[in-house]
């Protein structure tokens, strides 16, 4: 029943951030993007981690604002969340952030990001995660080496083919983006409305969930048995 809830409630909320924001959702199209993503900025790890869940790669040092805006940017994550969204091991979990892993952050960001840690939802807190310079031992703490691209320390393939097939795969992809966003979501407000009672099951959802987490991270952090 909560599971159930929560998957309306955050569908509810997408289509109404999508009324909302023509600006980014109005156009899917890959080959309006297609230099950035030529240039490797983002790229979809062919494996995806022990949990199941899929890896997503942003090269942030690949983005020149002078040539593209922010808009044009984020349109890039949501056209991979349609795509990656329709996949059937995804519509069987869900669609969450489970960590979000800087690595080679600038020396100033650690100093804001812990000034602003205490304002932060604890969910959040829990899955940032900031590896610096020296991350190629670090982040090995979470994913397999398996799946990791060489560049970061792994034995996956490589990071610039790894951009490069999704690019190819959105190129692919490019008519079928083009209908989610031309598919009208219409008035969300009318016959989605979540009731008190709702709500509360919602919120006895999350906290399972965040059990559950709390439980997985203890797992992974118990020391393999001889």
């Amino acid at each position: 029943m909560g599971t159930t809830i929560t998957k309306r409630l955050l569908l509810v909320n997408y289509e109404r951030w999508r009324v909302e924001s023509p600006e980014i959702s109005g156009c899917l199209s890959p080959r309006s993007v297609a230099a950035l993503l030529a240039n490797g900025y983002h790229g979809v790890l062919p494996m995806r981690d022990h949990s199941g869940c899929r890896v997503l790669v942003y090269r942030i040092c690949r983005w020149n604002p002078k040539d593209w805006r922010a808009i044009q940017v984020f349109r890039v994550s949501l056209m991979t969340s349609e795509i990656i969204a329709m996949e059937t091991v995804t519509q069987q979990r869900g669609v969450k952030v489970k960590g979000i892993h800087l690595i080679n952050e600038p020396i100033l960001f650690r100093p804001v990001l812990g000034m602003l840690r205490p304002f932060l939802p604890d969910k959040i807190k829990q899955r940032v995660h900031m590896h610096g310079s020296d991350y190629h031992d670090s982040l090995t703490d979470f994913f397999p080496v398996s799946l990791l691209p060489p560049e970061y320390g792994g034995e996956g393939p490589g990071l610039e083919e790894a951009c490069q097939e999704w690019t190819n795969h959105l190129l692919r992809s490019e008519q079928l983006l083009e209908q989610i966003a031309g598919h009208r979501t219409g008035d969300v407000t009318i016959g989605n409305q979540i009731t008190v009672e709702e709500e509360e099951d919602v919120e006895e959802e999350e906290e399972e969930e965040k059990e559950e987490e709390e439980e997985e991270e203890e797992e992974e952090a118990e020391p393999p048995s001889p």
